[in-house]
């Protein structure tokens, strides 16, 4: 594609099937590699981690290219005011990150008082 970039989101393997990975695998690394980058869904866990660490290793390809899923709401992983927890555990494997449900930010924030509507932000948020 010329002008644009394409991403493979895990969920449809190389039998056409819709089917979860939550890694990068046998099953969707030829999505991975015809890609310039692929989603991860939130579901993963630390053996997810290193197995698509080694199928990047093997292809060559750079980790980054990988967006492992963070779900703001915290389904999966550990989240909502704690998402650095999990985003360091993508980091310190050199992989990026892609957030599913980033409204809970602005949902929640609203129940502790903050008025997020403000055209300019706040400071204290």
């Amino acid at each position: 594609m010329e002008h644009g970039v394409v991403f493979w989101y895990d969920s449809i393997i190389d039998t056409g099937d819709l089917r979860w990975q939550n890694e990068i695998n046998a099953k969707n690394v030829r999505f991975f590699r015809a890609a310039h980058g692929m989603l991860i869904n939130y579901t993963w866990n630390d053996k997810s981690l290193e197995m698509t660490t080694e199928i990047c290793e093997r292809s060559q390809a750079q980790c980054q290219r990988a967006f492992f899923g963070i779900d703001v709401f915290g389904r999966g992983q550990v989240a909502k005011f704690q998402c650095k927890q999990t985003l360091a555990r993508i980091v310190n494997q050199r992989f990026s990150t892609g957030l599913f449900a980033p409204a809970w930010t602005y949902e929640t924030l609203q129940t502790f008082g903050y008025n997020i509507k403000q055209p300019l932000g706040d400071d204290s948020v």
